[in-house]
């Protein structure tokens, strides 16, 4: 064996090389530990700074809590504001204490001024007159704004004219929330409390603190000693655009420089080793350039072509090894890509059945690609994701690949394990569509599909559906099988995620009593617009009927946008901003959820949630209407007196003492409709509680809800509910 006497040569030769960069390396690295310091030290006030603020946006966020709660809950300030005389004494020595009580709950406060515009006063305790008030020019200014709260910058504020001036800031508020203007509550915050909470949360000696408004002005900071040092951090609130600062005291890291000297020193020792490697390479070139000339002196004339291009030796070496590598390589990936693309072609043409073939072709074709065609029974099963959006989707797409090559490689192990030739492909973004293939004609190929949804919820997050295909006898018809497979998953709503959904178990199942379905809707949007507490028992029906009936999605999706045209239609009637609250943000979000739930249950949840937030919405708008309490009245003696048969707006109008045609406009304006379809739906929905019983006669329940006739009864029942009192009996 020869010795390595030219590496050993090599190795001892770079070695100084190897010590001079070590050094420079050495000293670069303290100079970028002391970067890094740096850096670690501008976070570090960073995350300081954000506490800071978020502790000082906390601070006045609960003054504004606080006093939006009084606007909206506290009846003393309503009463105030509704109070037209300024000479009441006694609501004003209420009023009074609880400002006080708020200012001793909050010792930040420096005074709470309630303007009322309706007699031009300004009360903190005492009354004073817009004209004798010394802080009137900023309300006269701010009365202008359209926020609904707002904080102001920094300000100098007295409450009368011969006071000094001290630094306040101001929170706005406007009187009521959602309706005329009566007046606004000006809460004016100490500077000194904001100062005196800064000291306390202030950290190291070796930063200071300073906070600007949202003007610029200065709230805390202007006497600071490192006012000229280097600002670290800058953090703005999102709350109130204020903006606090964290300054280095100078010289901090000026200590830093002196390592500028051994930099200097490194780039000498490397110019001195760019000088010594030149010297050896040119020693060790000298074996590197016997190679060159022997491959020269054997070359053909394509090295020689290679040899001209190259930019020198090792390249030339370099280039003729690669150009004998790159060209096996790309011979081999090119074999590969032209079989895979050819068989991702017949899979294709095969499953989507886009351009039919004869079985002698499809048989030629197999035969070529390798896929045995001696077996009997073929079929085909798609595998979906279930809840892409909530689970898979929130993967990265490196981690989203990765799965699916797992799925791919599972589902054709387990079939493999079961004597069950198979070929997958993904078909869809979240569907893996597989051809099988299998000799038996008694295997059970929805246990196997079992096991895989089994496998699949044991080692992975997610879950899948399975849909699966008729079995086929021929290849050419392997497309009728992916399409009922298809057709199955159209199931999944109905039945379930994580299922196994055969087209042999579905192919029976069809929208049945459409009509049933559209007066259970037409009932549950009459019940929810006039806010009856039944409307949620009609909207547990409609989908125990839709899970019972075994509707596929595309099904359910038409229900559910008419369910959505009628809301529409009917919220339409009620007030305006009903109306708008409905179509602001209710109607797309249940848009968007017809498009992207997978279950019944899915939907139901969903939908459901945003008919309570709609609910939500519009309790304070009907609380707000200065007819509200007197329908409310009007509504709970109704659903007393429903029974009454002689129940009528002539009644209502001697027992409220209201006239009746206005009283019949109130209903139209509260409940979008009128005060018959009002009654008659609340005895409608107490005859189906007496209906349950079967001994009950049906002429006696006409009577005992107020019907006099049980011809009107029988009429009234079918026009609401699609049925007659003895059909709905039958059905129950």
């Amino acid at each position: 064996m020869k010795k390595n006497t030219w590496l050993l040569h090599m190795m001892l030769s770079y070695i100084p090389v190897f010590l001079i960069l070590f050094i420079v390396v050495f000293l670069v690295f303290f100079q970028n530990l002391i970067v890094l310091k740096k850096q670690d030290a501008v976070r570090a006030n960073e995350i300081y700074a954000k506490q800071i603020m978020q502790s000082i946006d906390l601070s006045l966020k609960s003054i504004d809590h606080m006093i939006i709660n009084e606007m909206l809950h506290g009846k003393l300030i309503n009463e105030f504001f509704d109070e037209s005389d300024y000479r009441n004494i006694y609501l004003n020595y209420q009023v009074s204490n609880r400002l006080q009580e708020i200012k001793h709950e909050f010792p930040s406060i420096d005074s709470i001024n309630l303007v009322r515009f309706k007699d031009k006063v300004v009360f903190n305790g005492n009354i004073t007159s817009f004209p004798d008030f010394a802080d009137y020019p900023f309300i006269s200014q701010e009365n202008e704004t359209a926020y609904f709260t707002k904080w102001t910058s920094v300000r100098r504020y007295k409450e009368f004219a011969n006071q000094e001036t001290k630094p306040v800031i101001s929170l706005i508020c406007k009187v009521p929330a959602y309706a005329e203007e009566r007046g606004n509550i000006i809460v004016n915050v100490k500077i000194s409390a904001i100062q005196e909470l800064l000291m306390d949360l202030r950290g190291s000696e070796m930063t200071d603190i300073k906070l600007l408004d949202q003007n610029g002005g200065v709230i805390y900071g202007k006497n600071a000693p490192s006012q000229n040092g280097e600002v670290l951090a800058s953090v703005t609130s999102e709350y109130t655009n204020w903006k606090i600062k964290t300054i280095l005291a100078s010289g901090i890291f000026t200590y830093a420089s002196v390592f500028n000297y051994w930099t200097i020193f490194g780039f000498m020792m490397f110019l001195l080793a760019i000088a010594y490697l030149i010297y050896i390479t040119k020693e060790n070139y000298k074996p590197i350039k016997n190679i060159v000339s022997k491959i020269d002196d054997y070359s053909s004339q394509e090295l020689k072509s290679i040899e001209k291009a190259a930019s020198d030796e090792f390249n030339f070496i370099e280039s003729v090894i690669d150009q004998f590598i790159g060209q096996y390589k790309d011979f081999e990936k090119q074999s590969e890509k032209n079989l895979y693309i050819r068989k991702r072609d017949f899979f294709n043409r095969v499953v989507f059945g886009d351009h039919p073939m004869n079985i002698d072709e499809c048989t030629a074709e197999m035969r070529q690609l390798n896929i045995p065609n001696d077996l009997h029974e073929r079929s085909v099963v798609i595998l979906e994701i279930d809840k892409v959006g909530e689970i898979f989707e929130t993967y990265s797409q490196r981690d989203q690949g990765l799965f699916r090559f797992i799925l791919a490689n599972v589902v054709s192990e387990i079939m493999t394990n079961h004597s069950v030739w198979s070929w997958t492909e993904w078909t869809g973004r979240y569907q893996l569509s597989a051809i099988i293939q299998y000799q038996d004609p008694t295997l059970n190929i929805v246990e196997i599909c079992k096991i895989i949804n089994a496998w699949v919820e044991s080692n992975l997050k997610f879950t899948m559906t399975i849909g699966v295909g008729d079995s086929v006898d021929q290849i050419t018809n392997i497309s009728d099988s992916y399409r009922k497979a298809l057709q199955s998953l159209k199931y999944k709503p109905a039945l379930g995620n994580n299922n196994v959904i055969p087209y042999t178990d579905i192919q029976n199942y069809s929208l049945k009593n459409s009509s049933e379905y559209l007066k259970l809707i037409n009932e549950l949007i009459d019940l929810f617009r006039i806010n009856s507490p039944n409307w949620e028992k009609v909207y547990d029906e409609l989908f125990q009927k839709i899970k019972r009936d075994y509707l596929s999605k595309d099904e359910i999706s038409i229900l559910l946008n008419y369910f959505i045209y009628y809301l529409d239609l009917k919220i339409s009637e009620l007030p305006k901003e009903y109306y708008q609250v409905l179509t602001g943000d209710i109607l797309p979000e249940m848009r968007s959820a017809i498009n992207h739930c997978e279950t019944t249950e899915e939907y139901r949840d969903e939908i459901i949630d945003l008919l309570n937030s709609y609910i939500n919405h519009i309790n304070p708008l009907r609380e707000s209407k200065s007819n509200h309490k007197l329908m409310k009245r009007v509504k709970e003696y109704i659903e007393e007196q429903y029974a009454n048969p002689n129940l009528s707006l002539d009644l209502l109008e001697e027992q409220f003492n209201v006239n009746a045609k206005y009283i019949s406009l109130l209903f139209k304006q509260e409940f979008g409709g009128n005060f018959l379809d009002f009654l008659n739906n609340i005895r409608v929905e107490q005859a189906k509680i007496m209906l349950k019983s079967p001994n009950e006669p049906i002429n006696e329940i006409g009577q005992r809800i107020g019907f006099n006739s049980p011809v009107t009864f029988r009429r009234t029942f079918k026009r609401l509910t699609g049925m007659t009192p003895s059909e709905y009996r039958n059905a129950l």
